[in-house]
């Protein structure tokens, strides 16, 4: 739920006095920096590092501000961090988050289901569904419906213009419906360009209010909620679709790979990246295998706005259906094998292997770890492994 108005202005400016976008609000200087897919909560879990985000300011990437019980599972993130350790009895990576944004990729509305192939079509643009999408239980694919709008959390293909979901809500609210894509079709003289099939005119801005406008160009923009003459959507603003990531000792990058011209040059969910080193470790593929549209976790040092990597690791199909939750149940039902925790529903069956405990043991408030992975179209938890904290 977004706060405030007036909450949120009190709280940015009690950011900046505590130490703005260097600190990210806590104080501590950052030393990290994360972009991936939210994959779990006790913290927050995001490429397999557990970031505390007990007192980070938590952001949309439209400047509101939210209650850290806004993250949900399969939203696109970027952490501000803290120092990254890993305790060395338990192989577990840690950091105190200090900002935490999270930024859909489309909101809009739903005009096209294709079951078949598995897609959605959201503002014009092909929406992949998989195993690996997490849906708000009223956003399932079997319960959507045309003109409904989505909000939708996904990694682009840069070179394709695909878009594989890793969530999908029903919007909130939608004072405007936004899009990050790669522009097409650009007509000056008509004051139009396309973003997958969705035409956009620009004609009610200046061209000072504008990002430089070329074919190939990544955007973020929002448009009026109502299409206009020939179904053309009406430009409100927009900035360059690429986040830059501040200079830090220790950053991490889930994407896809985009304008490769050599592992010294290529962008990875919009971050430049060069992982050429002699020394760069890669894991589940060689070098030789780079290539636009592939998935990889890159780790490095961010130095004058480009990721120098220092590992490079090839992402497995369906690695993101995996979830790692922590904390106090909060409410079962015997009935259904299910139990609910920070926020998700649990499931369990006679496969699931019980640690510490047994089913039993599942009741309120008692403290449990739970890996497992998403069920029941991306609705649910379903447990592989539960272990009770003693």
């Amino acid at each position: 739920m977004r706060m405030a108005a007036g909450l949120l202005a009190i709280c940015c400016a009690a950011w900046a006095c505590a130490g703005g976008v260097d600190s990210g609000g806590t104080g501590a200087p950052t030393s990290s920096y994360a972009r991936g897919r939210l994959s779990g909560f006790g913290s927050i879990v995001l490429n397999g590092v557990h970031f505390d985000e007990t007192r980070a300011l938590v952001l949309d990437d439209e400047g509101g501000l939210h209650y850290r019980g806004d993250l949900k599972l399969g939203m696109s993130l970027d952490v501000q961090a803290g120092e990254i350790t890993t305790d060395a009895a338990t192989g577990v990576s840690s950091a105190k988050a200090q900002k935490v944004v999270f930024a859909s990729a489309i909101r809009g509305p739903l005009e096209r289901i294709d079951i078949k192939a598995s897609t959605i079509t959201v503002l014009g643009q092909t929406v992949a569904v998989g195993p690996s999408t997490a849906f708000d239980p009223d956003a399932v694919m079997a319960g959507l419906r045309r003109g409904l709008v989505l909000e939708v959390h996904a990694l682009l293909d840069e070179a394709t213009g695909r878009y594989d979901a890793t969530r999908i809500d029903v919007a909130a609210q939608a004072p405007s419906y936004k899009l990050r894509g790669i522009v097409s079709g650009l007509d000056e003289a008509r004051r139009t360009f396309s973003i997958g099939n969705a035409r956009i005119s620009y004609a009610a801005l200046d061209d000072a209010e504008l990002p430089p406008l070329f074919d190939g160009a990544l955007l973020k923009l929002s448009v009026r909620t109502a299409a206009g003459k020939g179904g053309t959507w009406e430009l409100l603003h927009a900035t360059a679709g690429t986040r830059a990531i501040p200079d830090t000792p220790s950053a991490e990058v889930d994407g896809l790979v985009s304008a490769y011209h050599g592992i010294e040059r290529f962008k990875l969910n919009g971050m430049p990246v060069n992982a050429a080193g002699a020394a760069v470790l890669f894991t589940g593929g060689t070098s030789g295998q780079l290539r636009n549209g592939v998935r990889v976790l890159v780790t490095g040092q961010v130095i004058d706005g480009v990721l120098v990597a220092g590992s490079v690791e090839y992402r497995a199909p369906g690695e993101d259906a995996k979830v790692t939750l922590e904390g106090a149940v909060q409410s079962v039902d015997a009935a259904t094998h299910s139990f609910v925790l920070r926020g998700n529903t649990v499931v369990f069956d006679p496969g699931t292997s019980f640690r510490s405990g047994s089913p039993s043991m599942l009741v309120p408030g008692a403290a449990v770890k739970v890996s497992g992975s998403l069920a029941d179209g991306g609705t649910k938890v379903r447990a592989d492994k539960i272990k009770f904290d003693r």
